[in-house]
């Protein structure tokens, strides 16, 4: 589906192909290619199995086509925070979890070339304490990954970390203040 903020309506993009029926998917878009990009979620038709997986969709000019992984691929998961570099054409990927929500987060980062389909692990959970639902963005003026708050295996949190992409290093901005 599509929202048309000038028509304030809703619009079928697409009835068939593409990604199984999922949720807690993470999504990127690319502005300049014009294409979503879909990784992960959970596929279960039941609450009483969790089927979480680690495909990776892409959507252009109306057609979904699944996207060729190698490399260091992560684990399957979700929950997870998601952004897209624009500089390094790149899908970044922070945390998430399993999918069972008694099991321990991740702390990882990765970002899929999403030319070549290679996955790297750039920072293998030196920063940022593990955590779901986090908030994860590309800041192009300082050539950064933000990540705000999220899940932490000990409670919500509100903190700030920043990553450099080219030296695979997270930097704390603000520590957290609040836990529940």
């Amino acid at each position: 589906w599509g929202f048309g903020f000038e028509s304030r309506t809703w619009e079928l993009l697409q009835t068939g192909g593409g990604p199984s029926a999922r949720t807690y998917a993470s999504l990127a878009w690319d502005d300049d290619s014009e294409t979503l990009y879909v990784f992960g979620g959970m596929t279960n038709a039941s609450p009483m199995v969790i089927d979480v997986n680690r495909e990776f969709w892409k959507w252009k000019g109306g057609d979904w086509t699944e996207g060729d992984q190698s490399g260091d691929k992560p684990s399957k998961r979700t929950f997870l925070a998601e952004t897209w570099d624009s500089k390094r054409k790149q899908l970044v990927l922070f945390g998430g979890q399993v999918g069972d929500y008694w099991s321990m987060a991740y702390n990882e980062t990765y970002a899929l070339d999403v030319a070549s389909g290679e996955w790297t692990e750039l920072n293998d959970g030196d920063g940022p304490d593990t955590r779901m639902h986090g908030h994860l963005l590309y800041d192009a003026e300082r050539d950064r990954y933000l990540l705000f708050g999220g899940h932490t295996d000990i409670g919500d949190g509100n903190d700030l970390w920043a990553m450099d992409p080219d030296a695979g290093t997270w930097s704390t901005i603000r520590s957290a203040d609040t836990f529940t």
